[in-house]
C-alpha cells in the first residue's frame, strides 16, 4: 500500500505531465483509440488511415463509372452507398482475418471474442449497405424515368406546335404536363435529402 508521501509525490509529478506538445506527437495520440475504423465516418476513417483513403478513391472511381448518379441530386445516396459497401468489404476482411486466427489458437477467448465482435459489424455494415443501395437504386430510377417523361413531353410539345401551324389547334392535348414533372421533382427534394442521410438502428 502507498504512503501518504509516495501518493503526494505522484500527484506532483502527474502535474508536470502536459502530453504530447508537438503537431506530430498530437496527432499520434489522437490516433491512439484508432483501430480498424469500421465505427468511423469518413472523415475520420480517411484522416487516420491515408492508406485506406487511397484504396477508397479507387473504389469509389469503378462503382461510379459503371452506377453513377444520373444527375447531381442524388450523389448523397450514391456517396452513402459507396461507403458503406467499401466499409463492408474492409469488415469481411478482417472478420476472415480473425476466424483464421482463431483457428490457429483454437479455444482462445480472447480471438473470439474478437471474431464475434467483427461479425456483428459486418452484419450491421450489410444491413446499411443493403438499405444504401435500395435508396440510390430507387430514386436513380425515378430521375431516369423523370427524364425520359421530359423528353417524350417536350417532343410532344413540339409536334402540337408544328399540328398547330399546319391544322391549327391540335384537338388532342399532351398528358405529360414538363411543368407537372418538374414539380414533382422539385417537391421530391426534401424527400431525397432525407433519405441520403445513415439510417439509425
Amino acid at each position: 500500500m502507498s504512503t501518504t508521501k509516495q501518493i503526494l509525490a505522484n500527484q506532483a509529478n502527474a502535474q508536470k505531465s502536459t502530453g504530447p506538445r508537438t503537431e506530430f506527437g498530437k496527432a499520434a495520440s489522437a490516433r491512439n483509440a484508432f483501430t480498424h475504423g469500421l465505427s468511423a465516418s469518413p472523415e475520420t476513417l480517411f484522416a487516420n488511415a491515408p492508406a485506406v483513403a487511397e484504396e477508397f478513391r479507387a473504389y469509389e472511381a469503378t462503382l461510379r463509372k459503371d452506377y453513377g448518379p444520373l444527375v447531381a441530386a442524388v450523389e448523397p445516396l450514391f456517396d452513402r452507398w459507396v461507403f458503406a459497401s467499401f466499409q463492408l468489404k474492409r469488415a469481411q476482411a478482417y472478420e476472415t482475418r480473425a476466424e483464421m486466427d482463431m483457428a490457429n489458437d483454437f479455444g482462445n477467448p480472447d480471438l473470439e471474442k474478437r471474431w464475434m465482435r467483427f461479425t456483428q459489424m459486418r452484419l450491421r455494415l450489410a444491413r446499411e449497405a443493403a438499405a444504401a443501395l435500395k435508396d440510390y437504386h430507387a430514386i436513380r430510377d425515378y430521375f431516369a424515368r423523370a427524364e425520359a417523361i421530359r423528353d417524350v413531353s417536350a417532343n410532344q410539345a413540339k409536334a402540337d406546335a408544328m399540328f398547330q401551324q399546319a391544322h391549327g389547334p391540335s384537338p388532342l392535348l399532351s398528358s405529360m404536363d414538363p411543368k407537372r414533372v418538374n414539380s414533382l421533382l422539385e417537391r421530391f427534394q426534401d424527400v431525397l435529402a432525407g433519405m441520403a442521410q445513415p439510417r439509425k438502428e
